[in-house]
């Protein structure tokens, strides 16, 4: 009946954006990241109103931060995960994707919490994880073009702290993104066209 369509339809929905975010054509990427958004709110929407069961933690020692997501919720957090993944060598494409999914969380509107914190603090780790870094030396030698650290994150600015300063490495990827020559040897751009 009508539950069998639903999910018909459900699926056609995700496999058209799959193929969106998989063109090799920058408009329709940005059509299936908005697209997957769309989707994932509608889906965290659609569980939100079967209930709150989230599934059990993973194992013990994660019991505060990660549980399997299971129905919805895991169908989801799977379709953020494919669209973070196919658009990493796309970075304007990131960008929409990073820009779309933080007006979604940030306008919350009635969205199962757990998953949304689930969502944020992922995503969160990730983009720390790519993009923070501690500035151990003040400049990077890796690529043919010079490029320095001139400012930080952190507050603590005296000479004597512990730990290098904390800075968000842009350049780097810049470079890569351009095709700027690495002093191992030529870079190839991260994606088939120059910008």
């Amino acid at each position: 009946g009508g539950e069998d369509a639903g999910g018909v339809i459900q699926d056609d929905l995700r496999i058209v954006v799959k193929k969106q975010i998989d063109s090799s054509h920058v408009a329709l990427k940005r059509m299936g990241v908005v697209g997957a958004v769309v989707s994932v709110k509608a889906m965290v929407m659609a569980h939100t109103g079967e209930g709150d069961e989230m599934g059990e933690p993973v194992a013990e020692s994660s019991r505060n931060t990660s549980v399997m997501l299971e129905g919805l919720l895991g169908e989801a957090m799977e379709l953020l995960e494919f669209v973070k993944m196919r658009t990493r060598n796309w970075p304007d494409v990131a960008g929409l994707f990073l820009d779309e999914l933080s007006n979604m969380v940030a306008g919350d509107m009635g969205l199962n919490n757990k998953f949304m914190e689930q969502v944020s603090v992922k995503f969160a780790e990730d983009f720390q994880t790519e993009y923070i870094e501690d500035a151990n030396e003040t400049e990077n030698n890796e690529f043919t073009v010079r490029s320095t650290f001139e400012m930080q994150l952190d507050e603590d600015t005296e000479e004597d702290s512990e730990g290098a300063p904390i800075s968000l490495s842009l350049a780097p990827h810049v470079m890569k993104m351009m095709g700027v020559p690495s002093k191992a040897g030529p870079v190839i751009p991260v994606r088939g066209e120059q910008l």
